[in-house]
């Protein structure tokens, strides 16, 4: 099993049943001590780091996410999501197809206020149709 797989199996038990997965990327710590798995549902982005002893889970509500960044850099693509309640970043994430995808995926549903990956349909101008009270109309005869 692969590190990234072993790190978004750890968010399984903090999800509700009806909680569905899009997507996840790998990457480092700032720091560089410990990797860091960027988690995408269709209802929160979460961050799993990695450490000695327990692996933590951060959450971060689609609503409150004012920015999402995407740099590419030599050693790796780097990503930094900035809340009203958070600042995370992920460096050195590879750059391989399958990450791309993601990021992309990631990017969309951070970037829309209410994490949808759909933009909201347009509605049509619905036709008005006013009725009017029946009216008894009176013959009149010549005047």
């Amino acid at each position: 099993m692969s590190r990234l797989d072993r790190l978004v199996r750890s968010v399984g038990p903090r999800m509700d049943e009806a909680e569905v997965l899009i997507a996840s990327v790998l990457g480092h710590r700032p720091d560089g001590r410990g990797h860091l798995a960027l988690v995408a549902t269709d209802r929160r982005l979460l961050l799993v780091t990695e450490g000695f002893a327990r692996t933590m889970v951060d959450e971060l509500s689609y609503a409150g996410i004012t920015s999402f960044s995407l740099t590419d850099d030599p050693s790796g693509t780097v990503v930094e999501v900035v809340a009203r309640e958070a600042r995370w970043r992920l460096e050195r994430i590879e750059a391989s197809p399958e990450a791309r995808v993601a990021l992309a995926l990631i990017e969309r549903r951070c970037l829309r206020p209410d994490g949808s990956l759909v933009p909201p349909r347009r509605q049509p101008p619905r036709r008005v149709r006013v009725l009017l009270p029946e009216v008894e109309l009176v013959e009149r005869g010549p005047s």
